[in-house]
Order: C-alpha cells, then structure tokens, then sequence
C-alpha cells in the first residue's frame, strides 16, 4: 500500500530518494527531491528497530521516506509511483 501524505506528516524529515547502498540496517539515499526538512544531498538512515524485517529496502529503487532522529520507522518508507510522487509534491506545496 502506498503511503498518503497525511500519514507522513508528523515527521520531521520526509524526501524522494533512491537507495544507494545498505550495509546491515544503515540504509544510504540520494535525495532526489527534499519534501519536509531540509539537508545533504545524501542521507544515511537506520531501519526501524522494532521490526526490522518488516522494512526492505532495494539498492536502486526509489523511496518516499520519513524519517525522526535518523531513523526511519515501520511504515515510513514506500516504493514511490510516479502518482505518488505527484501527490505528495503538491501536498507540501513542492
């Protein structure tokens, strides 16, 4: 299921990345488009802890990740659609 933007809200960090290398639960990005926040134009992220197996990502896909203390949580990271791309750009005025 495709995150909403609503969903995602509260969280201090929020972009469109793509995965450029994971190395245990360190997850590395390229921002591709910062939503909510702002920052590097590369991010290193730890998968959330309390079930980590729940949250895969895939070395060259693309993301919309939210994140809260470098930290990304169970359900703050999806596969991103070029339609939820858009949506999300236009909810955060992007």
């Amino acid at each position: 299921m495709e995150p909403v933007p609503d969903q995602l809200r509260s969280y201090p960090t929020l972009f469109e990345g793509t995965v450029t290398s994971i190395k245990g639960s360190k997850v590395a990005f390229r921002v591709d488009y910062w939503l909510k926040g702002r920052g590097a134009d590369t991010v290193v992220l730890e998968r959330g802890k309390d079930q980590p197996e729940t949250l895969t990502f895939l070395d060259g896909e693309h993301y919309i990740v939210a994140a809260k203390d470098g930290v990304v949580p169970q359900c703050g990271a999806n596969l991103a659609s070029a339609e939820t791309i858009s949506k999300f750009r236009q909810a955060y005025g992007k």
